[in-house]
């Protein structure tokens, strides 16, 4: 399991949002505490493991122009734990999305 956690300042919260699911298409949104948290899921399947990935993705709202993100990525591995890279690649991916979209993304810390 692999965590990230990410703020993003300079850019409104909810354009970033907007673009996050149309460009990752979630498979599950809960929205939280009346919008200031949503929490999206993202599972895909890596053909080359023959496993499932899941990623789960809470946002928090801090004001309109600074967003707090939260990333936990699980699964990916074979039967031996063996990943294949599978929880990485999808962490860089969405790293890059989100460092696209403004120059104050900061990471806070990764674990």
């Amino acid at each position: 399991m692999i965590q990230q956690d990410l703020s993003i300042e300079g850019i409104n919260a909810n354009q970033v949002i907007e673009r996050f699911c149309y460009e990752f298409q979630p498979d599950a949104k809960f929205i939280i505490a009346k919008g200031d948290v949503h929490v999206y899921i993202i599972e895909r399947f890596f053909l080359r493991s023959s496993s499932d990935i899941s990623a789960t993705i809470l946002f928090e709202l801090k004001n309109t122009n600074h967003l707090g993100v939260h990333i936990t990525i699980a699964g990916g591995g074979n039967m031996y734990g063996i990943t294949f890279g599978a929880q990485n690649s999808l962490l860089k991916k969405l790293r890059k999305f989100f460092t696209k979209l403004s120059d104050k993304t900061d990471l806070i810390e990764k674990h």
